[in-house]
């Protein structure tokens, strides 16, 4: 019995180890493909790229090197909406970037940033103190978008007052 039991557990173990490199080739030819649909010269590959990559990185729970490097590139997807003036596309794959990597402070920030660009000041505002608050060393790069977010979010709180009166 004791044998047995061994050679069953060894047994387990290859199959786990076969599974986790079978994830890992799969992981990478899913983060290849979702790159080179980034790249690609219509922008309308950019959704189905960050549906790849997020596929990629769910193959990848506890990966964070993996998840980081899937978040960085739904990050650049962000970046070409943002730079089209697609704001609110940008600001969702900017969420989405930021689930898989919620510790990057620099997808905060880009992320504020969209909502600003976006006319969402008040979600600007919290964007960018979590960018300051993972970032403290950046804080003066944020500076100016996070007082222009909080002057913006007080005008339109302004604004929705005086319309209620």
């Amino acid at each position: 019995r004791g044998i047995d039991e061994i050679t069953s557990a060894a047994g387990n173990q290859t199959i786990a180890i076969r599974l986790e490199s079978t994830a890992a080739l799969l992981f990478a030819s899913l983060l290849q493909f979702g790159l080179a649909l980034i790249q690609a010269p219509r922008g309308s590959e950019l959704d189905h790229a960050q549906r790849v990559l997020m596929e990629a990185a769910a193959l990848r729970p506890t990966n964070m090197a993996d998840r980081a490097e899937c978040a960085a590139a739904v990050g650049t997807i962000g970046s070409r909406h943002a730079n089209a003036g697609e704001f609110t596309k940008a600001a969702r794959n900017f969420r989405k970037a930021i689930s898989l990597s919620p510790s990057d402070g620099a997808l905060y920030l880009q992320l504020g940033r969209v909502l600003l660009d976006g006319g969402k000041p008040a979600q600007a505002v919290s964007a960018l103190e979590t960018a300051v608050r993972l970032r403290p060393t950046e804080a003066h790069r944020v500076a100016m978008d996070l007082d222009a977010a909080r002057q913006q979010s007080k005008l339109s709180r302004e604004g929705a007052g005086k319309q209620h009166d």
